[in-house]
């Protein structure tokens, strides 16, 4: 349970400073430091992304089946502030 909580809280940093992009990882996904990442977008209504679906892999390269480590769903808050405007905070459940 540690280990998911400190992932999560390494995947908000890195949203929040820009060194995480979900779309670059849509479909075969590919490798995030230690872990292997597969986003899948998530489209509730038509033609808009709502958010994305993460899913890290162990990279053991000496298994041949990647173990599943855990699965977040990515979303974005929508609020208001008066000084800088609209903003979206990134949450992840």
């Amino acid at each position: 349970m540690k280990m998911k909580q400190d992932l999560a809280d390494k995947i908000l940093k890195s949203i929040s400073t820009n060194k995480l992009n979900p779309q670059r990882y849509l479909g075969n996904g590919g490798y995030w430091y230690n872990y292997f990442l597969v986003a899948t977008e998530l489209a509730w209504g038509k033609n808009l992304c709502d958010g994305y679906n993460l899913d890290f892999y162990d990279t053991d390269r000496s298994n041949v089946q990647q173990t599943h480590l855990a699965s977040f769903t990515l979303d974005f808050i929508k609020g208001y502030n008066p000084k800088s405007g609209f903003y979206e905070k990134p949450r992840l459940r």
